[in-house]
């Protein structure tokens, strides 16, 4: 159908994208058991970024991604709310 109106479409695949889609929650992990302390404390890292391991990360990056392209004049299709255009 894209095809048929003459549309120019462009698909982009971002590497770590997940990682770069900042956090609003506060999220606290346990370090890998490579990274014991010494002291014998119990540790746990804040997370400031998103990982590919949460079930939150696909809609934080979402989020972020839909911010810039508005920013950047595109509009959200009201069919399909992953479709970005701009003329």
């Amino acid at each position: 159908m894209i095809l048929q109106e003459g549309w120019y479409t462009r698909q982009v695949d971002y590497d770590n994208a997940f990682a770069k889609a900042e956090r609003k929650e506060t999220v606290f992990v346990k370090p890998p058991k490579c990274f014991a302390p010494r002291s014998g404390k119990d540790l746990a890292l804040k997370l400031f970024k998103s990982l590919y391991g949460l079930r939150e990360a696909p809609k934080t990056f979402f989020y972020k991604l839909r911010s810039v392209l508005l920013e950047s004049g595109f509009e959200q299709s009201n069919f399909d709310p992953c479709l970005f255009m701009k003329e």
